[in-house]
Parts: C-alpha cells; sequence; structure tokens
C-alpha cells in the first residue's frame, strides 16, 4: 500500500522516523552522498541490489509511484520503472561526524563557516546550507535535519 507524499516534498523532511540501525559502509555513504548531491535526490543506477535493499531497510532510500506517492519497501523492491530517493535520514547518514558538527554548529549561531573549507562546500553541494549575503546558513532541509537529529550529532545515527 502506497503512502501519500508527493514528489513535490519528497525532498523535505515529513515526520523522521528513528532508523535505530547501523552506520552506513563506505559504498553506501558514496552513493547516499551522491543522491544528495543530485537535485532530485537520485540514488545512482549503478547501486547494487543488495545495497539498495539495504539501504531502504534502513530508511535511507525510499521509491515513489508514477504519481509521485511514496511505495512501501516491499512494494518498492517489486515495483519497476521508477528510480530511488535519498530519505532526509539517508541524508544524514552520509554526513561525517565532521560535517554533522559544522550543521549543527551553523545552525545554532555559534559557529561561523569559510566558503573554502572542503567540507563546507560538501554540505552546500549536498543542499544543506547555502550563502546568504556573504554568510553560510542551513537551508530548510539542513535546519530540518539539525532539529530532527540534534542529539545524535555525537552517535552518527539518524
Amino acid at each position: 500500500m502506497s503512502s501519500n507524499a508527493s514528489a513535490a516534498s519528497a525532498g523535505a523532511p515529513g515526520p523522521l522516523a528513528e532508523t535505530g540501525g547501523r552506520r552506513p559502509t563506505v559504498r553506501e555513504r558514496q552513493y547516499l552522498t551522491s543522491a544528495a548531491v543530485h537535485p532530485e535526490g537520485k540514488v545512482p543506477g549503478e547501486a547494487s541490489a543488495r545495497l539498495v535493499e539495504a539501504m531502504l531497510a534502513q530508511g535511507w532510500i525510499y521509491r515513489e509511484d508514477g504519481d509521485g506517492f511514496r511505495l512501501e519497501p516491499a512494494e518498492a523492491l517489486a515495483f519497476r520503472g521508477c528510480t530511488w530517493k535519498v530519505t532526509p535520514e539517508g541524508r544524514w547518514a552520509a554526513l561525517g561526524l565532521r560535517q554533522r558538527h559544522l550543521i549543527a554548529g551553523v545552525g545554532s549561531g555559534r559557529l561561523s563557516l569559510a566558503h573554502a573549507d572542503a567540507k563546507t562546500t560538501a554540505l552546500v553541494k549536498m543542499h544543506l546550507l547555502e550563502d546568504i549575503g556573504g554568510a553560510l546558513r542551513p537551508t530548510v532541509l539542513g535546519d530540518q535535519l539539525v532539529r530532527a537529529f540534534a542529539g545524535n550529532v555525537e552517535t552518527g545515527q539518524p
């Protein structure tokens, strides 16, 4: 059965569930990062079925049907013709500990970031930080992730 999450709101976090799971493997993190950088959040097509299933089980990715409804995991595995997309939990899982601290620090106003820092550049590319009047600030998505997962910055878990 499909849940009602439109394609337009797919990039915006709704209710964020605790995955209570594990940290992503190096390969999973690569796919999640690639999806987070993609303007539509699409997971690269070459992801293996095993990795897709593992990331789906963790709640890091999802699939929509042709009408933009988010498919349940079992249904998503059987559905063909659509791409996988990264969830807010997947975006958070893709971040390293330093990146989580950076975005949380900027979001709280305790930290000002340099534009040239590689970790900062990665957060901008992932649509989690943006330049507003010469200062880096969290995007709406970045702010929502920090608020949803702020207590778990240290543990590395979404």
